[in-house]
């Protein structure tokens, strides 16, 4: 296992902020503020490149270290780089660090199960769409209701998953024996239906299987574990980049905005609302590095709460930076809607706070 020092983890966070700067910038603009999607494919070859984003390719730059890549399999090192780089990422765009964050676990799915590939732009499907059974069903799959069948090495199932045009899909299913992953090497075959919406909801696709397998395997409850856990950080982690971003555009706001004769810094209601934003965003900085890779499942008890205390805060954080602005910050013109938009996904995306409550009990329980 390597081990990162924090200065090499504070370069990995400088190297996305220099891509974000010089490069995903310019994927927002006044037209596009969800993105320029015909600026997509150039930018994740960029940072294909420059090895954020992990690829299931033992010679691609960020297969060791890039977001979820080989490393964070056994290193606490890696796994804070990984969210620091997708919160990083957020500040500038949360649907493009969550598009980095799906490309990352389905590398990871690869390079567990020692599979190499040079795709990018994966579908993935857990369980209907990420959206987690409860602990009891997720170590006993058994229990699970089927709603797929399997004929003649061709899967027939109708699900949701994540992605953005894939190339190839990763779809984990229940069966009597355990959790079987099923992967494609291509989407030809695939009915892929988009969800019609803005950020990153947008990154949805309804999907009908009627296709022939290209590889299964089985995947024990470790494995599973581990995904949902990464799952959860990861969006813990965007929900903070986002809320930082908030921060900062309330920030600027009020020293340039004027209301009866003086800037609004200094009414006292503002500094309530921005102090508070302050407060929840370091709340949720702390939740994401007090953890120990020790044996899966108390990583994913750690990963629950980690998910429902950040995205809480932060959707708490965007909401008051969102107040500073009063009736504008309804606006497209000054990008705060969209940071409510993409928070108030995070939140509810990947289970709602009211199922993450019941998951983290039943934990609880469990032990």
């Amino acid at each position: 296992m390597d081990t990162l020092s924090q200065a090499t983890i504070a370069e990995f966070e400088q190297l996305t902020a220099n891509f974000c700067k010089k490069s995903l910038l310019h994927y927002i603009d006044e037209h596009h503020p969800d993105g320029n999607f015909t600026l997509l494919p150039s930018l994740v070859d960029e940072a294909c490149a420059i090895g954020i984003i992990a690829k299931a390719n033992a010679s691609a730059p960020g297969y060791d270290y890039g977001v979820w890549g080989k490393q964070t399999i056994d290193s606490n090192d890696a796994i804070q780089s990984s969210l620091i780089m997708l919160a990083t990422l957020a500040k500038t765009c949360a649907s493009f660090a969550f598009l980095v964050h799906i490309q990352g676990i389905a590398a990871n799915i690869l390079i567990r199960n020692n599979m190499e590939t040079d795709y990018h732009y994966p579908l993935l499907i857990l369980y209907d769409g990420l959206f987690p059974p409860y602990y009891s069903l997720l170590c006993n799959p058994s229990r699970i209701p089927i709603n797929y069948t399997m004929e003649n090495n061709y899967l027939i199932h109708t699900s949701m998953g994540y992605g953005y045009n894939p190339q190839y899909a990763i779809v984990f299913l229940p069966e009597s024996t355990g959790w079987q992953c099923i992967y494609f090497n291509n989407t030809d075959t695939i009915l892929l239906q988009t969800i019609k919406t803005h950020g990153i909801r947008g990154l949805t696709y309804r999907a009908r299987f009627n296709s022939k397998i290209t590889h299964s395997m089985s995947a024990d409850t470790h494995t599973i574990e581990m995904l949902l856990a990464y799952f959860w950080l990861g969006l813990a982690a965007i929900a903070t980049g986002v809320a930082h971003s908030a921060y900062q555009k309330a920030i600027e706001y009020t020293g340039e905005r004027y209301q009866r004769g003086g800037l609004i810094k200094n009414i006292e209601s503002v500094q309530m609302l921005l102090g508070n934003a302050k407060a929840n965003i370091e709340a949720s900085k702390r939740a994401l590095v007090t953890f120990e890779l020790v044996d899966s499942s108390a990583v994913l008890k750690h990963a629950a709460q980690t998910r429902l205390t950040a995205t809480t805060l932060c959707s708490q954080a965007v909401t008051d930076c969102l107040q500073v602005f009063g009736g504008y910050g309804y606006m497209e013109d000054f990008g705060i809607e969209k940071k409510f938009r993409d928070c108030n996904t995070l939140l509810s995306i990947g289970g709602s706070p009211f199922f993450m409550k019941q998951y983290i009990a039943q934990m609880e329980m469990e032990e």
